[in-house]
């Protein structure tokens, strides 16, 4: 029984470590793509285009991220 349980804790190390290669990704891209975008709203100077641009990508980062988390502790609590 513990051999069984020590080879599928095996199988499953290279799985978790993509999984968290994958989110350490993801969280860089959101984070310099939210960096750009408050630099382009906040910094005056850019063209309106682009602030609405760089606004919209913010609205849609924040609304992922407050869906996510609030997807994520209904599960939870169910």
């Amino acid at each position: 029984m513990e051999a069984r349980l020590r080879r599928e804790e095996a199988d499953a190390q290279p799985q978790q470590h993509k999984e968290i290669l994958l989110l350490r990704a993801i969280l860089i891209t959101v984070g310099v793509v939210s960096v750009i975008c408050l630099c382009i709203v906040l910094i005056p100077g850019y063209p309106p285009e682009n602030v609405k641009w760089a606004t919209t990508r913010l609205t849609m980062i924040v609304s992922g991220g407050l869906g996510y988390t609030t997807g994520k502790n209904s599960k939870s609590a169910a």
